[in-house]
Parts: C-alpha cells; sequence; structure tokens
C-alpha cells in the first residue's frame, strides 16, 4: 500500500481495514489510513490537493530530522502538537520553496495556505468523527485563515461579451462559442461539467450533471434557457448516441471528449485579440455574468439559487454578494404608508442591459 508521496521504506504502513490506533501509529501511516478511507468519496482536484499537503508535510518532517535528529517520519500520531502545527505552517509561509509561472519563490500563496489549513482540519475531523481522536486533540483547532481576494473570477461585462462572441464569429471559432454560452446559460464548470458533457446528460427540459462529474458529489438538473434550447437544436445535439460527448476535436458529438486545457488556450488567444489582457478573466467568468443577468432580469434569489445547484437560499445570497449584488436593495423603502397610500419615493431602478447572447 502506498501514499501519493514517497515514504521511506523504514516506514511501516496500516491496513485501513484495521483499528487505527493514534497512540501507537505514525501521522504519516495516518495520512495512508485517510486516503484509502476517504478519497473514494472526493473529486480527483481533491485528492490532489490533499496529496500536496501530504507532500509538503513529508518535505518538513525530512528537513527538521536533518536539524535535530528526531524520528520526525516516525512521529506518533497523537504527539503533533499544537506547537508542531505552528512551526509547520511558520515553514509554509516562511521557508518553503514554491514555482508560479515557472518563477520561484519563498512562501507559499495566502489561498494555499488557507487549503492546506481547511484540509488538515478536515483530516483531523475524520479520525474525531469516528471516535478515534478525542475531540480536545485537534491540534489545529483554534487556527485562523489568511485574508485572500474574495473573488479570484471577474465576470465579463455584456458589452465585453458582445466582442469576445464577434470575435468568435470573425474567426470561426464557433465549438468554443457554444462551449462559453453553455457556461453562461448552466452556471455549469468548465473542466469537469461542461466539457465532459453527454448527449444522455441532454434532457427535454434540463441538463443533468451526474455526481461523478457535479461539483460536492451530487448529481442534479439545471433548467435549460430558451436560447440554450435553440443552440442545441440547431445543432441537433440529441439526435446522436447518448454516450457522445458534445465537445470534441472534430466539432461535433463523437466518443472522445477534447483535453481539460483545449478550449482555454483558445479563451485566452480570442480575449487578447479583444484587448482584454487581464488574468483574472477567464471561463469562470461567464458564469458570474450569466448570474449577473438573470438576478437583474428576475430579481428571483431561488431561480437563481436552482440554476446554481445551491442547497441553501444563504449560499447563494452569499455568492451574490461577492458578485457585488443585493449591496444596494433595501425592500423595506418600499412599505407603503399608513392607510395605503403610495410613497413618493421610487423603487430603484433596475439595470436594464439586454442579456449577453440574446439572438
Amino acid at each position: 500500500m502506498t501514499i501519493a508521496i514517497d515514504i521511506k521504506p523504514n516506514i511501516i504502513l496500516c491496513s485501513p481495514q484495521l483499528p487505527f490506533d493514534v497512540n501507537r501509529k505514525s501521522l504519516l501511516e495516518g495520512f495512508v489510513f485517510f486516503k484509502e478511507a476517504y478519497y473514494s468519496s472526493i473529486e480527483k482536484g481533491t485528492q490532489k490537493g490533499y496529496n500536496s499537503l501530504f507532500k509538503a508535510l513529508f518535505e518538513w518532517f525530512e528537513i527538521k530530522q536533518e536539524r535535530d535528529g528526531k524520528d520526525w517520519l516516525n512521529l506518533i500520531f497523537s504527539s503533533f502538537s499544537v506547537h508542531d502545527a505552528n512551526a509547520f505552517f511558520d515553514y509554509l509561509k516562511n521557508e518553503k520553496k514554491v514555482k508560479y509561472k515557472k518563477i520561484e519563490k519563498i512562501g507559499v500563496s495566502n489561498k494555499t495556505f488557507n487549503n492546506y489549513l481547511t484540509y488538515f482540519i478536515t483530516f483531523y475531523n475524520f479520525f474525531i468523527d469516528r471516535s478515534l481522536l478525542p475531540v480536545n486533540q485537534n491540534p489545529l483547532a483554534r487556527f485562523s485563515k489568511k485574508n485572500t481576494e474574495s473573488n479570484q473570477h471577474t465576470p465579463f461585462t455584456n458589452k465585453q461579451i458582445q466582442l469576445i462572441k464577434q470575435r468568435m464569429l470573425d474567426t470561426k471559432a464557433y465549438q468554443l462559442l457554444t462551449f462559453v454560452q453553455f457556461l453562461y446559460y448552466t452556471f455549469a464548470r468548465p473542466g469537469k461539467e461542461v466539457r465532459l458533457l453527454q448527449v444522455k446528460d441532454l434532457r427535454a427540459k434540463t441538463i443533468f450533471f451526474p455526481s461523478s462529474r457535479a461539483k460536492n458529489a451530487t448529481g442534479d438538473h439545471v433548467a435549460i434557457p430558451p436560447e440554450l434550447e435553440i443552440i442545441i437544436q440547431e445543432n441537433n445535439y440529441r439526435e446522436y448516441p447518448p454516450h457522445y460527448y458534445i465537445f470534441t476535436l472534430k466539432g461535433k458529438p463523437g466518443p472522445t471528449p477534447v483535453g481539460i486545457n483545449y478550449f482555454s488556450k483558445q479563451h485566452r488567444n480570442i480575449l487578447l485579440a479583444v484587448g482584454i489582457t487581464e488574468p483574472e478573466y477567464d471561463m469562470y467568468g461567464y458564469k458570474h455574468t450569466g448570474n449577473i443577468n438573470l438576478y437583474h432580469a428576475t430579481k428571483d434569489i431561488k431561480a437563481v439559487q436552482r440554476q446554481n445547484r445551491h442547497k441553501t437560499s444563504a449560499q447563494t445570497d452569499t455568492y451574490l454578494r461577492k458578485l457585488g449584488l443585493l449591496m444596494d436593495e433595501d425592500p423595506i423603502i418600499n412599505f407603503p404608508k399608513f392607510g395605503g397610500e403610495e410613497l413618493e419615493s421610487k423603487k430603484p431602478v433596475p439595470l436594464n442591459e439586454e442579456l449577453a447572447f440574446q439572438q
């Protein structure tokens, strides 16, 4: 049994089928136990995040072992203290060498720091939830996250989208145009959800994203807006074999989907051609623009919630606020006067921009 990082041969690995003794097994053995029991329930991208954390911790153990001679690689699980946890996260911010766009620097970003912290806390909660570790023995319980920018993917304005659409038409990037319109109308993710969309996922009035590809591993439907239905019918997508992928190298449904970076490279060239050079603009921006336009058109948070597949309206409310919506809207200003007379003040005028891609 192995973990995604190279663990030294002298570390005895445990079997996930046996009870895990935190007072006898090492912390690195705990990662193996966790991996075998937990990884099947999370996405591959999240698995990579955990593996990155485990690798960083392993590297830190090796450095510590060279410095003080202590057998850190076989450190007993329950012996990993708050002091050790602080030292590890200090190492991440102040010593660890990282590469970003081929440039080496010292210290992980605040976002990576926060991700590692979340992964580590979840790792400890895994053992606590199974009564393998006392609740008061989580060394990360009082750790705080670093400040980060709340929104990395900037929404496109409708004017920007008009320029992008025209450039795609001029360069005959028809499949790319269809792809980003699916992002805009479905609020889905480009990498796993829309890129791997299959004919069988296109239902009569909805698109189904199966749990194997959906965020949070929960399969669910989104509605097909009228403009998207026109696109589907014009391309006769439902006429192809059910197992065919919508987006392929041939530009029509087929048995093999395009690669993970196929559209992103084309899209970046389109953006540069229309003068959009900032790195925060990417294909996730269409989802945000779609949300903004749907909310402005309907003022219906429930509709936005359903299309986003959010479990709660509070989640949708938070998301819309991050997009700059709901900030100046206070329904109480429209409270009728005593006696039923109309207020002299008028309701805020909603934005009247036409929805992008409207034909």
